[in-house]
Formats: structure tokens, C-alpha cells, sequence
């Protein structure tokens, strides 16, 4: 086979003559065409294509390598936007739990202060104060856990929505991988 495109062209026009409209046809020779002209001809095309047939299946291969790389991303991020979402809900029931808590103690309140209200419109001073100090340890006892309330809120509420920002973030890369292994499936498919 010819090294360059000038020997390419040296033998091509060997082989073919050039018809008036500007197109190549083979050499006759006495029974037909010259043989030797058509199977040169044949096997610089089978080469030609061979070298085009052999860069596509690389081409298709590294395309499918690359799908499969962003379908394996793809499936870790579903498998932690899953998780993200479990843990976002549990901590949402763990913040009911807690507004369940403070309206128990302030029901509780409610009552000590009617409570109160009853006794101190009685004589009895010593029923008074007994009710006071235990109205005073509930209130003190309210409090405390009003503030560890307050405190496991604002923490929970910060983590909620740092795992809020990562899920979204998390659903945002996802759909940029289905995004990629669309287009490559639509390029593999193509070829």
C-alpha cells in the first residue's frame, strides 16, 4: 500500500482515468477493467474503512466506560439522597416529639396556676405556700427543660438545614448525571 497522499494519488490516477464530468473510472484493459487497478482499489478502501471501524468501537467503548461511571455516581447519590431524606424525617419526628413535650408542660402549667388560684382565695396560708414551692420547682423544672428544648431546637433546626442544602445539592448533581448519561446514551445510540 502507497506510505502518503501523494503516492495514494500517484496510484489512483495510475488506476482510473478522468472522465470529462471530473469523475474517476478504472483503467480498461482487454476483457474489462484493469484487475490489478480495481483490487488496489478495494483493498485501500477496506483500509480505509478498517482504520474509521477500529476508531468508532474506541470511541463507543470509552463512551460506554464513561455511562457506566456516571451510572454507578448516579446510583451512590440516589442511595444518599435516600439516606439524607431518613435522617431529615427522623429528626423532624425527633422536633414533634419536643413540641409535643412543651405543650404537656405548659398544659401542666396552666393547671398549677389555676391550682393556685383556687387555694389562694382559701385561708389556709400553709396550703398556699405548699403550693407555691411546688408550683416554684415545676416552673423551675418547666424552664430547665424549656431550655434544653430551646437548645436541641436550634441545633436540630442548623442540621435540618445543612441536610436540607446537601439534599439539595445532592439532588441537583443527580440530575446532572441523568442529565450526562442521557446524552450519552443518545450519542451511543446515535452510532
Amino acid at each position: 500500500m502507497p506510505e502518503n497522499n501523494n503516492d495514494n494519488r500517484m496510484l489512483i490516477s495510475a488506476m482510473t482515468n478522468v472522465t470529462p464530468d471530473g469523475k474517476n473510472s478504472f483503467r480498461t484493459a482487454l476483457f474489462g477493467f484493469h484487475k490489478e487497478a480495481v483490487l488496489e482499489y478495494i483493498d485501500r478502501l477496506y483500509s480505509e474503512y478498517a482504520g474509521e471501524e477500529k476508531r468508532l468501537r474506541e470511541s463507543l467503548e470509552r463512551l460506554e466506560k464513561a455511562n457506566a461511571q456516571l451510572q454507578e455516581k448516579s446510583d451512590s447519590m440516589d442511595l444518599q439522597l435516600d439516606e439524607m431524606q431518613q435522617k431529615i424525617m427522623s429528626e423532624i419526628s425527633y422536633v414533634d416529639e419536643f413540641h409535643t413535650l412543651e405543650n404537656s408542660y405548659k398544659s401542666t402549667i396552666d393547671q398549677l396556676t389555676q391550682e393556685i388560684e383556687v387555694l389562694s382565695q382559701g385561708d389556709t396560708a400553709a396550703a398556699r405556700k405548699s403550693m407555691k414551692k411546688e408550683l416554684d420547682k415545676a416552673a423551675d423544672r418547666i424552664e430547665d427543660i424549656r431550655k434544653e428544648y430551646d437548645q436541641t431546637r436550634s441545633k436540630l433546626e442548623a442540621e435540618i438545614a445543612q441536610k436540607e442544602s446537601r439534599l439539595q445539592q445532592l439532588m441537583k448533581d443527580n440530575q446532572q448525571y441523568q442529565e450526562e448519561i442521557a446524552a450519552l446514551t443518545k450519542a451511543n445510540e446515535s452510532r
